[in-house]
This record gives C-alpha cells, sequence and structure tokens, in this order.
C-alpha cells in the first residue's frame, strides 16, 4: 500500500494528526537553518527586500492545532457561552478558518513564489518542512487538493517525510513507525 493510499484510508482527523506529528518533528530543521542564517531576499521583479517572519513556521503549527482541537464546553454555560459555542461549532463545520490561520496562510504566499522563482534559496530538506507547513494551511485554508490532484494534506505529510528522511533526523524505519502508530492513537484531538 503506497503513503497516498495510506493517507486515503484514515478519517481526515487522523490525517491532520498525521501531518502535525511529522511536521513537529521535522521543525528543529527549521529552527537549526534560522539560527544560523538571514531570512531575506529580494525578489526580482521589482527588486525589494523581503523578511520572513523566524516564527512562522511554529507558530502556524500551533495555529493549525488550535484550530483543530475540539472546543470544550465551559462548565459555566450562559446563554453567551452556548451561543459562542454554537458558531464555533457552525464555523468547524463550515470549514471557515480564523482570521489568525488566514493570517499566517497569507505570509506564506511571497515566499512561495520567491522559492518558486528561485529568488530565495533554501537547503533542501528547510525548504520541504517550509512547504510542508505551508501545504497543512493550505489544507485548512484555501484547498483540498493540488494542481496536480493529489490532497493537500497528503502532500504536507509527503513533504514532511522527505524533510525528516533527507536530513536523517529520522530513517525510513522510524519514519514508519511514526506513521503507523498515529493510526492506533492520536494527541491532537484533530476534528472536522
Amino acid at each position: 500500500m503506497t503513503l497516498r493510499e495510506y493517507t486515503a484510508g484514515l478519517p481526515k482527523s487522523k490525517q491532520y494528526d498525521l501531518a502535525i506529528k511529522l511536521i513537529k518533528l521535522a521543525l528543529p530543521i527549521w529552527s537549526n537553518y534560522v539560527e544560523k542564517n538571514e531570512l531575506v531576499y529580494r525578489d526580482t521583479v521589482v527588486g525589494m527586500m523581503h523578511e520572513i517572519d523566524r516564527d512562522l513556521l511554529p507558530d502556524s503549527v500551533l495555529a493549525a492545532e488550535e484550530y483543530l482541537a475540539p472546543k470544550q464546553m465551559e462548565t459555566n454555560t450562559s446563554e453567551k457561552n452556548i451561543l459562542i459555542h454554537l458558531l464555533e461549532r457552525f464555523r468547524l463545520k463550515q470549514k471557515m478558518p480564523p482570521n489568525k490561520l488566514i493570517h499566517l496562510y497569507d505570509k506564506f504566499l511571497e515566499p512561495i513564489v520567491a522559492l518558486q522563482d528561485l529568488d530565495w534559496e533554501l537547503p533542501y530538506e528547510t525548504q520541504r518542512i517550509f512547504y510542508a507547513v505551508y501545504n497543512l494551511l493550505s489544507s485548512l485554508v484555501d484547498k483540498e487538493e493540488t494542481i496536480f490532484n493529489e490532497p493537500t494534506i497528503y502532500v504536507s505529510i509527503n513533504q514532511a517525510i522527505d524533510a525528516l528522511e533527507t536530513s536523517q533526523t529520522l530513517s525510513t524505519d522510524e519514519v514508519k513507525k511514526v506513521i503507523y502508530e498515529r493510526n492506533a492513537s492520536s494527541d491532537t484531538g484533530a476534528s472536522l
């Protein structure tokens, strides 16, 4: 069974759990890079300098986790709390991401174009984790499939695995263990 077939067989919440778990394991790749390098590039179209927020990736993963986590009802069930809870449930059912998630997603758009235009170059494994987080947010905010008809969350998972293996953060066997143990348990509580 291919990774794509395996992830397609998982409930959506487990797909997000797996993506977030793998991305979190790969985030040190990003952290190590930003500690030693400036996150700036000059776009060749207008010649402007751009700076990328060092915390963009960890902040994005945290925002995705918050968005996917089931909201707990407070013990004080006043009418206002009930209304807020119902509106939150409606927003989740309609897949309407919060402004914070949209704002973080928007911060990826220009750097993604810069990577594609070769205005900004990153080491391969750093680029993979950057794309993995971008595609995680993209699957929540923008689109469920890529232009190549691949599920965007699957692409995120695949890119995180590529970053982990290329950087030798985890071996292929260790990655497989993470993938298959995710099917048995869940710690992010993702739900859609």
